[in-house]
């Protein structure tokens, strides 16, 4: 049965070509504006032989990794609308650069993500741990400008996935790699940036199908350019300690992109901040990232 805030639409499955009714959250739709030029219809109506489930989250409160991978891939293929995230993949490869909000507070967040993306700054990510964060997602995810991305961070069970996707996100970032935690990602149709610190770790959310793994704590340029030379394979992310002064580095080393936390925009502990110091720095920043080559 459909529910308030969600649509339904159909799909061919590729596994057995069979069409397949899915439940689509409302806030996909801003997805589906930045990946296709058509709109969808708004007079369709499903089949009447058989109708899609409803989607439920994993009832658990445990981090995922006590969960099996084969669990929320069976669990995944039955909730979710198919990935459309060619996009996003390619507007981050060519923008290079994501602004990470970790706020003590609420207020002023909304706020600072418009001076963000008014100074040209493309990807915009709220930590899950910032209050309200599900909130302010769910409201700027309603008037997100053309090319702009809005993103979840500090995103650690599949629980989060499923309330960042059901805030209208185009994208999560995890601090840890988690194989079940990617899987639910990915089949919720997001663009997942997977953490992982050693070798093994980014080798590992690689395989299992992260569209990016972020470098967390980015120690230092050069261990990102001695983490390439056996995984150049892997499109990495530099995040943790990434300034102004040191961004061009990190991505001459190698990186995709980076990314910066609220402390190089100058917001203030009880989130409070000057509206031309934040534009100045964001416009240095892009600025940065614009003029290393790729």
């Amino acid at each position: 049965a459909r529910r308030q805030g969600e649509i339904i639409l159909q799909y061919i499955d590729p596994a057995d070509n069979a069409a397949r009714d899915v439940l689509w959250p409302l806030g996909f739709l801003n997805q589906i504006r930045h990946a296709a030029s058509t709109h969808l219809p708004t007079t369709y109506q499903p089949p009447t032989n058989h109708l899609p489930p409803t989607y439920q989250p994993p009832k658990t409160n445990h981090p995922t990794t006590q969960h099996s991978a084969q669990h929320f891939h069976r669990t995944s293929r039955l909730c979710y609308a198919p990935r459309m995230t060619n996009d996003v993949s390619k507007a981050l490869k060519a923008h290079r650069l994501i602004f990470i909000i970790r706020a003590a507070t609420p207020d002023h967040v909304a706020d600072l993500i418009d001076v963000i993306w008014e100074a040209g700054g493309r990807f915009a990510e709220v930590t899950l741990n910032t209050p309200d964060a599900l909130e302010i997602l769910a409201d700027l995810s309603t008037r997100i400008p053309s090319g702009k991305f809005l993103g979840a961070g500090t995103v650690c069970t599949v629980d989060d996935v499923a309330r960042a996707a059901n805030a209208g996100v185009s994208f999560v970032v995890t601090p840890v790699a988690s194989e079940p935690l990617v899987a639910e990602t990915r089949a919720a149709g997001l663009i997942g940036i997977i953490g992982g610190s050693t070798p093994t770790e980014i080798y590992n959310a690689h395989a299992w199908g992260a569209d990016f793994v972020k470098v967390f704590p980015a120690t230092s340029p050069d261990y990102v350019k001695t983490v390439r030379g056996p995984l150049p394979q892997v499109p990495l992310i530099a995040v943790g300690g990434v300034t102004k002064e040191n961004a061009m580095r990190y991505l001459r080393a190698g990186c995709v992109a980076v990314a910066v936390g609220s402390s190089s925009l100058h917001m203030q502990p009880d989130g409070s901040f000057d509206h031309d110091e934040v534009y100045a720095a964001v416009r240095a920043m892009v600025r940065v990232c614009e003029l290393t080559p790729g």
